[in-house]
């Protein structure tokens, strides 16, 4: 006696198989009661169970019955995607299409996905975008509403119409049309990149459905580095077909951006760069780093793997972990690329203050003539030789250097010492070769506080000017001004000189 009879039904969860005709069959029923509350309403919609989406458009079902086998012995199958949005709702369904060279193809409703729009008020484009993300990567055109099933979830249809609603079970005639005749397919097909990016995790079930011996548990490292150089092959293989044909056959590759690299083709036929590193004690990786093109998708998911698993390094840095690994053609830019279109990086990247200067002082900006205002400062100690001494000691001296405030010329004397006396002698010599100034700048003493013995000296000199430099200034009425204490930046322009001629 059989476990199921032919016209037996198996039921779970209100949705139950039909047997003999392979169908699902949904049936719900609903008391009749005058008002409605919405325990009853929410009652009802849970004992629909239906994962696939099928019933996507309506909630409210009296009784349908569904194909459950989808498929037939036509070889080249294509999936299709629609999304549709309202104010009300929005989703997404996907078709099973079947194609063959003899026949018309065939084409079934695979799943489908509904949401409802938030309370929010959201524009409808921003909801057409929400739909687009119920499905998976396609390649986009578009429908007009009469043709697009998906308008039927985000508009809702009556339980009664479902039924015959042919658009809702096989999709749009026309568009069937168009895959079959002059729709190229790899428009609608992915790229072959992204077909074969199921990971390892899909060898491993693919390995299973293949053979006898089963795997299971976590992927090993060898299952993942072999689905790793299984993408870049096929990569590879559709990029480089040239090359690789010219390596197979041990001709001179042509000259391209690849020529130049020395490539090679290792025992897994991936193209690898060349190089001097042979015999050093590097990885085999590290010698001869894996071959990437350039502007590919693969190379860009691998250079976020390493910027991301590295904390978002820079892009130098970036360059030199996946070189560790990978040779990406023109990797310097798209390794910049990478970093600039990182959105973590761009919302952690501090943003500069920088502080509004000041005004130039008068002198700085009114014309004037040469050195009649004029900055000053001390450098030093500096060990000179008197010539024509036999044996002759080493003397300290100090350089005084004077920065002309409108021309921005450099006068240069020398100090024997740190005395007042010695300074008067300098500026009389500035002053006889310059002519007088009319004032003179210099920094505050306290900016010499701290520092070494030698320029405590000069703290000692500019902390209180001496009588006799006092007076020698008043007749000849030149006025001496200091900085504000602390500030060496306001002294800039003498600074700079300094700098120069410890540099000569």
């Amino acid at each position: 006696m059989p476990l199921i009879e032919e016209d037996s039904t198996i039921k779970t969860l209100e949705m139950a198989w039909k047997s003999n005709e392979d169908q699902f069959i949904f049936k719900i029923s609903v008391k009749e009661q005058i008002v409605y509350t919405k325990r009853d309403v929410l009652s009802t919609i849970a004992k629909l169970f239906d994962p696939l989406g099928l019933l996507g458009p309506v909630i409210e079902i009296e009784k349908i019955k569904i194909d459950r086998y989808i498929l037939n012995s036509q070889p080249e199958r294509i999936f299709l995607g629609f999304s549709d949005a309202s104010t009300h709702a929005y989703g997404a369904v996907v078709y099973l299409q079947c194609h063959a060279k003899a026949s018309a193809p065939l084409s079934k409703l695979l799943t489908s996905k509904s949401r409802v729009a938030p309370l929010k008020t959201i524009s409808v484009p921003r909801l057409e975008l929400c739909a687009c993300l119920l499905l998976e990567q396609h390649q986009w055109r578009h429908i007009s509403s009469n043709e697009n099933p998906a308008d039927i979830i985000s508009r809702g249809a009556d339980p009664t119409d479902l039924k015959n609603l042919n658009l809702w079970w096989t999709g749009p005639t026309i568009f069937i049309e168009e895959t079959n005749n002059d729709f190229s397919s790899s428009e609608i097909k992915m790229d072959p990149f992204e077909k074969e990016l199921y990971s390892a995790e899909h060898k491993q079930f693919l390995y299973n459905c293949k053979t006898k011996e089963k795997k299971s548990g976590s992927i090993s490292v060898e299952e993942f580095q072999h689905a790793k150089k299984y993408l870049v092959k096929t990569i590879q293989v559709n990029v480089f077909s040239s090359e690789v044909n010219a390596l197979k056959k041990n001709e001179t590759i042509k000259r391209t951006n690849v020529s130049n690299l020395n490539v090679f083709l290792d025992d897994d036929d991936l193209i690898r760069v060349g190089g001097r590193l042979t015999n050093s004690e590097l990885s085999f990786d590290q010698k001869h780093p894996i071959l990437l093109p350039r502007d590919h998708k693969l190379t860009d998911i691998i250079m976020e793997h390493f910027h991301i698993k590295n904390l978002h390094v820079g892009a130098q840095t970036l360059l030199h972990l996946v070189r560790q690994e990978y040779w990406p053609l023109n990797g310097r830019n798209n390794a910049r690329r990478i970093v600039h279109e990182c959105l973590k990086c761009y919302k952690t990247k501090p943003k500069l203050e920088e502080q509004i200067m000041a005004s130039l002082p008068r002198e700085r900006v009114t014309v004037s003539s040469p050195f009649s205002n004029t900055g000053i400062d001390l450098c030093g100690p500096f060990y000179i030789k008197y010539k024509n001494q036999r044996k002759g000691i080493f003397n300290k001296v100090y350089v005084a250097i004077f920065v002309c405030f409108s021309t921005r010329a450099v006068h240069l004397e020398i100090l024997t010492d740190l005395t007042s006396d010695a300074l008067i002698a300098t500026l009389k010599r500035f002053f006889a070769r310059r002519g007088i100034c009319t004032t003179i700048f210099s920094d505050n003493a306290t900016n010499f506080v701290g520092a070494i013995s030698e320029l405590r000296k000069f703290y000692q000199l500019f902390k209180k000017l001496p009588d006799n430099l006092a007076s020698y200034l008043v007749s000849q009425s030149i006025s001496w001004k200091f900085l504000t204490p602390r500030s060496p930046n306001f002294g800039g322009l003498w600074e700079a000189g300094v700098k120069s001629f410890n540099t000569i």
